[in-house]
């Protein structure tokens, strides 16, 4: 499974023209929502903030992954996830720049 979120990862940003407008949520938003959240229902957080993390920063989607996240995080859906360190100096980072307190 974990291969073919990876797999529908790229496919999706090697197909995605960011400058079209596609309603209320892209498609690299869908993604990266649909990641998150299975990475939390099979409790695999080390292969999220590391294969899938590195995977949508190489397509320059860090800061909508940052953005997704935010919602998880503020819904407490990470309560009990005991977050690496370079993931929340990334966050706080993101937070930062964004003008945004979490």
């Amino acid at each position: 499974m974990k291969r073919l979120i990876e797999e529908g990862v790229a496919s999706m940003a090697q197909v995605s023209d960011s400058s079209e407008p596609r309603g209320e949520f892209s498609a690299e938003q869908i993604a990266i929502r649909v990641a998150i959240e299975f990475c939390l229902r099979i409790d695999a957080v080390d292969f999220l903030f590391s294969t899938l993390l590195n995977q949508f920063a190489e397509y320059n989607l860090e800061k909508e992954f940052f953005s997704t996240l935010e919602n998880f995080i503020l819904s407490e859906s990470l309560k009990d996830v005991i977050l690496p360190n370079h993931i929340l100096k990334k966050i706080t980072t993101y937070s930062y720049d964004s003008g945004k307190s979490l």
